[in-house]
């Protein structure tokens, strides 16, 4: 048969006609060796430590080497000095011939690298068939690393035909040469597959012997499995005994990881200092997650006193680098006016670097600006509308609940529609948006907009009550109080009238006081119905004035008119 090089040759001048036939020499051709002028056969076995030797030569003495006789190993030794420019100006082509010349050779570790090189077009054309190829070439020789890059093209699907099972076989064939990174991408597929209980098991040792063996990864991901109980008991102090190891081999989202179980009190005594101290270890190294969490706790006094300039500053540390969240929230510094002076502009620009990584917020924060001519775009009512429907796409319960009145009410370009409007509000309340339950409960008591839901209305009121809607507790007080629906209950009605009008809801301090100074349903008390009724009227209901004239009259002479003008 030919020799190596010739059959590569033959490979590169048919792709360069446009057409690739490797497979055709693949079955024959050997990289194991080639024949030198002597017909001795070479042997370039990378697994042995012969080409490390080479190592304390200067680049010009290796290639003086060279021109005496051909070495697989010296030219894999000069590949690599050309690469990295050690002991030479760094060089992309030549480090591509000599890894070139190695690999034809049949030395694995050369063909790996010229694998990567044509993977990603380092001093050649990018190529990935020829990628391929040469991965090929270097798994037959059982390089894990080059097992490792072949599952992975076949588990991804991109470049070959998608074939899960064989991408597992080479995983397979790499963890069992040893190697961590197989053994933690077989960790993660099994887990993701979890068809039965062998999976998880698998999945689970897998794990364990690449963290066992110190990979800062493994030991990261052992640490969710144990905080998920995925597979194992869910064990807190495990997850932040792997969470520990994991952070000491650098692992980045370890630090956060790590933090946030202090930060929380999860598994350990809440140590919001400690978390601190943690995120700040992760954000020196230049991990934009921790700098992020880092800028929040800065922001609400989070196990440091509050620094606002500071928080700013890590935000946009992390914005930089391209973190959308991190770029929201350097955005609301600007808007607010919070480490910095307020600057509509500034926030307007972090609002558009978010939105280029697509986060939710950002959308939502935008369309207001598009809305209202704010931060020197323009009033854009096309573009606030995409980009409220856009945030209410992504998740973002807020834009949800505006999205949701707007078809209500027919504003901003969002025609009047009903159901529209109802699938909106249904959805920001699901998400847990308070006024969404409250915008619901009315549609769904009034039964104008959809069908009339009494018990779910009802429920939906209450949910918003609890977290201190003052309309949802007026109107569970307006219920209550009128009996619709429900048994009428004005003690009931009186509490949640008191309840929304200690939250400054002036409809309800004008009933409450009504209800006291009238004596109705509960005990008269002409004082605190006084003082209910002005304070209705400070805050603009002017029905209050009824009541008060109506007592004013009734008392003319009496208790009212000495505590109206004492």
């Amino acid at each position: 048969t030919e020799p190596a090089w010739v059959r590569y040759s033959i490979i590169k001048l048919s792709k360069s006609l446009g057409i690739f036939i490797p497979a055709e020499y693949d079955s024959t051709l050997d990289f194991f060796s080639i024949q030198d002028e002597g017909s001795k056969s070479l042997q370039w076995d990378y697994k042995k430590e012969e080409y490390s030797e080479f190592e304390k030569y200067s680049t010009s003495e290796l290639e003086s080497m060279l021109d005496k006789q051909e070495n697989a190993y010296i030219e894999y030794e000069l590949g690599g000095r050309y690469k990295s420019g050690i002991g030479c100006k760094e060089n992309a082509a030549k480090a591509f011939t000599y890894f070139e010349s190695s690999a034809v050779k049949g030395f694995a570790l050369s063909q790996f690298v010229l694998g990567t090189y044509f993977d990603v077009g380092y001093g050649c054309e990018p190529d990935k068939d020829m990628a391929i190829w040469w991965y090929e070439q270097a798994a037959e020789q059982d390089l894990p690393e080059a097992l490792c890059a072949l599952a992975g093209e076949y588990f991804e699907g991109e470049n070959v035909g998608r074939d899960k099972n064989k991408a597992i076989d080479l995983y397979e064939r790499a963890a069992d040469l040893g190697n961590e990174d197989a053994k933690l991408c077989l960790s993660s597929i099994y887990l993701e597959k979890c068809n039965n209980e062998d999976d998880i098991k698998r999945a689970i040792e897998y794990l364990k012997e690449a963290a066992e063996s110190g990979n800062g990864e493994a030991c990261n991901n052992l640490g969710i499995v144990f905080e998920m109980g995925k597979g194992v008991p869910k064990d807190d102090r495990e997850a932040i005994k792997w969470y520990e190891k994991a952070a000491e081999s650098g692992v980045e989202i370890a630090y956060v990881n790590l933090a946030a179980h202090y930060q929380m009190g999860i598994g350990v005594l809440k140590d919001e200092s400690k978390a601190v101290s943690i995120y700040l270890k992760g954000a020196n190294s230049g991990f934009p997650v921790a700098q992020n969490a880092l800028g929040m706790c800065y922001k609400n006094g989070t196990g440091v006193a509050i620094d606002l300039k500071t928080a700013l500053y890590w935000f946009e540390q992390a914005g930089n680098q391209g973190l959308g969240p991190a770029q929201f929230n350097a955005g609301l510094c600007y808007e607010m006016g919070e480490g910095t002076a307020q600057n509509f502009r500034m926030a307007r620009s972090w609002y558009l670097k978010a939105i280029e990584q697509e986060y939710y917020k950002a959308y939502f924060n935008l369309a207001y600006y598009y809305e209202n001519d704010i931060g020197g775009g323009g009033r854009n009512v096309k573009l606030a509308k995409e980009y409220y429907l856009i945030s209410a796409e992504k998740g973002y319960e807020y834009a949800q609940y505006v999205v949701g009145n707007y078809y209500l009410h027919g504003v901003l370009g969002f025609e009047q529609n009903g159901e529209k409007a109802i699938e909106w509000l249904k959805r920001a309340a699901d998400n847990g948006h308070p006024m969404a339950k409250n915008d619901l409960a009315v549609a769904l008591f009034q039964g104008e907009e959809c069908k009339k839901d009494i018990a779910l209305a009802l429920k939906l009121f209450e949910e918003a009550a609890q977290e201190k809607v003052p309309n949802s507790l007026f109107s569970l007080g307006y219920i209550y109080y009128n009996g619709q629906e429900v048994q009428k209950d004005k003690i009931k009605a009186a509490h949640y009238f008191l309840e929304s009008a200690n939250l400054g809801y002036a409809p309800a301090m004008m009933n409450y006081g009504y209800m006291c100074a009238s004596g109705d349903g509960i005990r008269k008390n002409l004082d605190d119905g006084l003082f209910w009724l002005l304070s209705a009227i400070e805050n603009g209901e002017d029905g209050a004035m009824e009541y008060l004239t109506k007592y004013y009259k009734q008392n003319r002479r009496g208790e009212w008119v000495k505590k109206l003008f004492s």
